[in-house]
C-alpha cells in the first residue's frame, strides 16, 4: 500500500483488536524504506529496511517477533515509509526514481489465528518526518498536525520477495563529543574524534522551541566546517519540536566526523554519533606493540564499517555512495580477514 499524494514520506496506520495474547510474527517489505510501530513502539533494532537490492528482482522481507509488543484489546500498528534508494535522488546527478515512482510497503501481521496484511482498510497520513534522503538528510517537525492522505495499492512482483538475505543495519556504537569547538562564524561543532557512518543523537532541553539543524562533515578547514566535498549532498538534518525531544533520524545516514549546530547550542552531554552499518560479527583482530601500526589496524577496520552499510560502497558522505565492484574487488580478502562478510557480499551479488 502507498499514497495517492505527492509527498516525501507518509505513514500507513490500522487499529485492530486481540482479544487472547500469544505469540506474534510481523514480515514486512517496502518499495522505499520504512519503519514499522506498533503502539507506539519502535519494531526491532533495523534501519534502512528492506535495503538496497534490485527491487524488481530482489525484494528482502524481514521478519521480527512482536509478541512483547501487542496488549489485550485495541492496538495499532503503523509504518512510516519514505523514498530511500528506491525512488529517492541517486548519483551526482540526484536521478530521482531509479527503480519506480511510488513507495509503499507490504506487511502481514500474525498472531493467533489472524493475519492482518496491508490494504484498504489501513488509513495514510503526512509524517512527522517531512523529508528524508540518503544524500540530503532528513527534516523533522515535531510540533505540526498530521493531515489525511489518500491510501492507494501499488502493484509490485510478488516473484521478487525473499526472505532477509543479509545482516540488518543497526546502531553497533555509541560515541560521545571529545570536543566542542566554536567556528568562525559563532556556531558550535561537536567533534566526535572518529570518521563514522551513521547519525547523530540529541536531546533538547526541557523549555526549548524551534528548529535545530545540523550540518555533517569530516574536515575543519579554516575553523569552521568543510563541505565541499560532499559534492550534491546536503548532508543536513533538522528539527523542530517543543521541549525535551530525543532525536535521532531514522531514514538517512552520513559520514562525518563532525556536526555543525545553528539554531541553538546543546552541552555536549546530549549529543552523540551513532555508528550504523551492516551488523557482520567480527572474525580477526591484529594488536601490535606499535601504536602508529595499531591505529592504521583501527582505520582500516573503520573504513570498512563506514563502506559496508548495506552494500558495499566507495564513500559513506558525498553525492556517490555506491556499490562499484573495482574497490571491493581490491578490499574483499582484508574485508573477509576483519568481518564474516558471506551474508553481506551473497546479498550484495
Amino acid at each position: 500500500m502507498g499514497c495517492g499524494e505527492e509527498v516525501n514520506t507518509f505513514v500507513l496506520e490500522r487499529k485492530f483488536i486481540v482479544n487472547e495474547l500469544g505469540a506474534a510474527v510481523l514480515r514486512a517489505t517496502a518499495l522505499g524504506l520504512y519503519t514499522a510501530y506498533l503502539n507506539g513502539k519502535r519494531v526491532g533494532d533495523a534501519y534502512l529496511t528492506p535495503g538496497w537490492t534490485s527491487y524488481h528482482n530482489t525484494l528482502q522481507v524481514q521478519e521480527y517477533d512482536v509478541s512483547a509488543l501487542l496488549k489485550k484489546g485495541e492496538n495499532v500498528i503503523s509504518f512510516v515509509v519514505g523514498e530511500g534508494w528506491y525512488k529517492g535522488p541517486l548519483f551526482w546527478l540526484m536521478k530521482k526514481n531509479c527503480y519506480g515512482k511510488k513507495t509503499a510497503v507490504c506487511a502481514d501481521l500474525l498472531f493467533g489465528d489472524a493475519v492482518l496484511s496491508t490494504d484498504e482498510s489501513f488509513s495514510a497520513r503526512t509524517s512527522f518526518i517531512k523529508e528524508a534522503g540518503i544524500y540530503g538528510g532528513e527534516s523533522v517537525d515535531l510540533t505540526e498536525k498530521p493531515t489525511p492522505l489518500t491510501p492507494v495499492e501499488v502493484p509490485f512482483d510478488k516473484r521478487a520477495l525473499t526472505a532477509q538475505l543479509s545482516e540488518f543495519v543497526r546502531t553497533t556504537e555509541r560515541l560521545p563529543v571529545k570536543e566542542v569547538i566554536r567556528a568562525s562564524d559563532g556556531g558550535l561543532i561537536y567533534d566526535f574524534g572518529q570518521n563514522i557512518a551513521g547519525v547523530a543523537e540529541i536531546t533538547t532541553p526541557e523549555g526549548f522551541e524551534g528548529t535545530l539543524t545540523m550540518r555533517f562533515g569530516e574536515l575543519l578547514i579554516d575553523g569552521d566546517l568543510y563541505t565541499e566535498n560532499l559534492g550534491s549532498a546536503k548532508a543536513t538534518d533538522t528539527l523542530t519540536c517543543r521541549g525535551s525531544v530525543t532525536y535521532a533520524p531514522e531514514l538517512t545516514f552520513h559520514g562525518f566526523r563532525y556536526m555543525k549546530l545553528s539554531g541553538g547550542e546543546l552541552p555536549k552531554e546530549s549529543v552523540f554519533a551513532l555508528a550504523r552499518h551492516t551488523d557482520m560479527r567480527r572474525t580477526g583482530v591484529l594488536e601490535t606493540s606499535d601504536k602508529r601500526v595499531n591505529r592504521l589496524l583501527s582505520n582500516v577496520v573503520w573504513s570498512q564499517r563506514n563502506n559496508f552499510v548495506d552494500i558495499p560502497s566507495d564513500c559513506p558522505q558525498r553525492s556517490e555512495r555506491l556499490g562499484w565492484t573495482g574497490d571491493i574487488n581490491a578490499f574483499c580478502t582484508t574485508a573477509a580477514y576483519n568481518f564474516d562478510v558471506r551474508r553481506f557480499m551473497k546479498k550484495w551479488l
